[in-house]
């Protein structure tokens, strides 16, 4: 299973450094089939750039691509994996 995730960033910082549990409620997890979605690296999307990042077996490779229009286009991808991603809570 892909897993995907949806964290409310703006509260991330302060709330992960001074308390898990308070971070574990703005966190939200879903898995997807790979026969869907096969991740093989960690795809970020905020403001008007994507990040994607690839850390394994050694191996450090990211980038950062920063277009609003490709950004939007990837943030709409996510929002429809999401519908159908299986609630990481149940």
């Amino acid at each position: 299973m892909a897993r995907i995730n949806k964290v409310w960033s703006s509260k991330i910082s302060n709330c992960y450094k001074n308390n898990v549990a308070v971070f574990k409620n703005i966190f939200y997890g879903g898995l997807i089939d790979e026969g869907i979605l096969d991740l093989d690296q960690q795809i970020t999307v905020y403001n008007d750039t994507v990040g994607v990042f690839h850390f394994r077996d050694g191996q450090k490779v990211g980038m950062e691509i920063q277009n609003r229009a490709y950004a939007k286009t990837m943030r709409q991808m996510f929002e429809s994996y999401w519908k159908i991603a299986k609630d990481l809570k149940n």
